[in-house]
């Protein structure tokens, strides 16, 4: 009875330590993010993308919107290979409350900047979304849960 009781006891303590995003081995994402489209073009100024997220876990996040409605986001072109911040949207400053995401469903969102607000001395390029997403518990979420897939940008 002793081992049995010791067993449930360490297989309790290794998954109550594990959170749907620090979950050991498990290749399952806890956030899909994904673009519409591989390539866009600026049309009239503006780049429309149409974002998809689907949240992989039981629980509910949190994704912090910004003042023009849509999920908060830094723009972040690939430069070298590496990553830099690019801009983002500049929206009037509302104070608007979070919205949530609850475990096992999917909503999407358009996002539009303008092509002013992309910092790059070239627009053309490969690009990514980085979005402000928090568990349950209120703690950020990793980044790579929080990343989009990457896409071409074309003049």
């Amino acid at each position: 009875m002793k081992l049995l009781f010791v067993i449930f006891l360490s297989i309790c303590l290794l998954s109550c330590n594990q959170t749907p995003f620090n979950s050991g081995d498990s290749t399952e994402p806890g956030v899909v993010i994904q673009t519409d489209q591989n390539v866009y073009s600026i049309v009239n100024e503006q780049l429309v993308i149409n974002v998809s997220f689907e949240n992989m876990t039981e629980e509910t996040l949190t994704v912090f919107r910004n003042g023009c409605g849509f999920p908060d986001l830094t723009i972040e072109k690939k430069i070298a290979e590496k990553w830099q911040e690019s801009g983002g949207p500049v929206c009037i400053a509302l104070a608007v409350p979070p919205s949530s995401l609850p475990g096992r469903t999917k909503f999407s969102s358009d996002i539009r900047l303008f092509a002013d607000n992309i910092q790059a001395d070239d627009i053309a390029g490969v690009y990514r979304l980085k979005f402000y997403l928090n568990d349950s518990s209120g703690n950020r979420l990793p980044l790579e849960s929080r990343l989009s897939n990457s896409f071409t940008i074309i003049k």
